[in-house]
C-alpha cells in the first residue's frame, strides 16, 4: 500500500505515524518549509518515509499518479494548490478518515460553527469523571490517527470535527453525532453558506445516532434557537428542557446555575455532553455531578480580571459572528451599554448584520482591528461608537481609555487571528499580557 500524504503539519504527521505503524509505504509533501517542518522531515527520513518539502505542483502531480491512496490534511484547501494533482488521485482521504478506519473503539462525532471545543472538552471530562477511558481528537489538536494508534486500550474517542475535515469523508461512520449549529464562517473556502452548510452535515449521512440540534428543513434556515420546551436526540435517548432545566426521563438532570461556565450556550453544550454520556451508559446523576466540575480552557470567555470599577473577558477563540452574539449575550447586563468590545481579525467574507442590535443594546464602544476592522465599522457605525487601533496593543490601550467605571472589557473577535497572529492563542496571550500589563502599572 502506498500511501502519499499532503500536509506536513500535525494531522499530516500523525497520518504518517499510523501509516508507519500499519507497515505502509509512504511520502510526506508540503508546499511550504520552514526550521520546525525540516526537523520533521528529517526524522520522517530516518524512518524511510520520502518526504518533499516546497513540492511543486508538476511533483505533487508525479506522486500522486504513483499513490494507491492520498490523505489530505484539514489545511491543504483541495481547490488551492494541490488541485490539479489531486484531480488525478485513485483515491483521496481526509485524516479524519483514514484515521477512524484504524480505530478500535467508539468514536462520538461533534461538528458545528460554534461549541465544538468546549463541548468535547466536557464530554470528556464527564466520561472521565464517571471512570470511562476516553480522549480528544480531531480539530481540537490530536489527530484521529494518532487517536487510532491508542484506541486498543480506550473506551471511546470524542472527535471536534470541523468543516474541513468532513469534506473528503465517504466511509466515515461515528458510533453517534451532533451538529451543534450551523451560522455563517468559512465563507471564503465555500460557494455560500448552503455550500458550507451541507459540508457540515455529510457528518449525518452515515451515522446511525444522531443528536441534531437544527431547526428548519431548508439549508437556508440552519442557524438555530432553542424554544422554551424543546426535546432533543432521538429514539430511547431524549432529553428535553423547560427554560433552563434539563430533563432525561421526565427527570431533571441538571439546570444552569449548577455549571462552573457562564453563558445559554454552554446549557445546550452542557445538554449534548450529557447526551453523548447517556449514550455511553453513564446514569443522570453521576453525569450530573461531574457537570459541576468542568471548567472551561483558556481563550474561550476566560475571565481574566475581576473588581467592582471592571470585569475582562478574553474570549480569543471567538473566530465568527455566531461567536461573538453568544460572548456578548453571556456577559451583557440587562442591555446596558457598558461593554467595550475587541473585535475584528482576517476577513472569510462572513455575514455581521445579525449582531448589529446585541451591539446598540450592548456595546459602548467597539475597538476594530485586522483586517476587517473598516468593514465592521461599516455595518456597526449607526449602532455604536467605533474605533480604528493598529494592533491588539494599541486596542487595549484604547479599551482603558474608554473606561468611566463599572464596564466590561471584552475581546471577542469575531474573526479568524491569522492576519496578525499566529492563532487564537497567542492572540489570547497577548490580550492578557497586555491587560494585566496595564493593571500591574496601576492604569485602570
Amino acid at each position: 500500500m502506498r500511501v502519499l500524504i499532503i500536509g506536513a503539519g500535525v494531522s499530516g504527521c500523525g497520518a504518517a505515524d499510523l501509516a508507519i505503524a500499519k507497515g505502509f509505504s509512504v511520502v510526506l509533501i508540503d508546499q511550504f518549509s520552514s526550521d520546525t517542518l525540516v526537523e520533521r522531515a528529517e526524522n520522517y527520513r530516518k524512518n524511510g518515509v520520502k518526504v518533499v518539502l516546497e513540492c511543486s505542483a508538476e511533483k505533487a502531480m508525479e506522486l500522486v499518479e504513483l499513490a494507491d491512496e492520498v490523505i489530505l490534511s484539514p489545511g491543504i484547501d483541495p481547490s488551492g494548490f494541490f488541485k490539479a494533482a489531486l484531480e488525478t488521485a485513485k483515491v483521496v482521504s481526509s485524516e479524519l478518515e483514514f484515521g477512524a478506519r484504524f480505530c478500535e473503539c467508539p468514536i462520538w462525532g461533534i461538528t458545528g460553527t460554534n461549541g465544538k471545543t468546549t463541548t468535547v472538552e466536557m464530554t470528556v471530562h464527564v466520561m472521565k469523571s464517571c471512570g470511562l477511558n476516553v480522549i480528544a481528537a480531531g480539530n481540537i489538536g490530536f489527530p484521529m490517527s494518532l487517536a487510532a494508534l491508542l484506541s486498543h486500550e480506550l473506551d471511546g474517542v470524542v472527535v471536534e470535527i470541523s468543516s474541513f475535515q468532513l469534506e473528503r469523508i465517504k466511509c466515515f461512520k461515528p458510533n453517534a453525532a451532533a451538529v451543534l449549529n450551523i451560522t455563517s464562517d468559512h465563507i471564503d473556502r465555500y460557494d455560500g453558506f448552503a455550500d458550507y452548510a451541507q459540508t457540515k452535515l455529510k457528518i449525518l449521512q452515515t451515522v446511525s445516532q444522531k443528536m441534531n440540534r437544527l431547526v428548519g428543513e431548508s439549508v437556508t434556515k440552519l442557524g438555530f434557537d432553542f424554544v422554551e420546551s424543546e426535546v432533543i436526540g432521538e429514539g430511547d435517548c431524549e432529553l428535553s428542557h423547560v427554560g433552563t432545566v434539563c430533563f432525561y426521563n421526565n427527570e431533571p438532570i441538571f439546570s444552569k446555575c449548577d455549571l462552573s461556565v457562564t453563558g445559554e450556550h454552554n446549557f445546550y453544550n452542557a445538554m449534548t455532553a450529557s447526551w453523548f454520556a447517556l449514550k455511553a451508559g453513564l446514569k443522570p446523576e453521576q453525569i450530573a455531578e461531574s457537570l459541576k466540575s468542568f471548567h472551561t480552557g483558556a481563550h474561550r470567555l476566560e475571565m481574566i480580571y475581576d473588581s467592582e470599577e471592571l470585569m475582562v473577558y478574553n474570549d480569543s477563540k471567538s473566530t465568527n459572528p455566531d461567536s461573538l452574539i453568544c460572548a456578548i449575550e453571556a456577559v451583557a447586563e440587562n442591555d446596558r451599554k457598558n461593554i467595550i468590545l475587541i473585535a475584528g481579525g482576517r476577513d472569510k467574507e462572513m455575514d455581521f448584520s445579525q449582531t448589529v442590535k446585541l451591539l446598540q443594546n450592548n456595546v459602548k464602544t467597539a475597538i476594530l482591528i485586522g483586517e476587517t476592522k473598516t468593514k465592521l465599522k461599516q455595518v456597526w457605525t449607526n449602532s455604536t461608537k467605533c474605533l480604528i487601533s493598529t494592533n491588539l496593543k494599541d486596542a487595549v490601550d484604547t479599551a482603558f481609555e474608554e473606561l468611566s467605571g463599572d464596564e466590561i472589557i471584552l475581546l471577542s473577535p469575531g474573526c479568524a487571528s491569522q492576519d496578525m497572529f499566529r492563532d487564537y492563542k497567542e492572540r489570547g496571550e497577548v490580550f492578557r499580557d497586555e491587560i494585566l500589563r496595564r493593571i500591574n502599572d496601576g492604569n485602570l
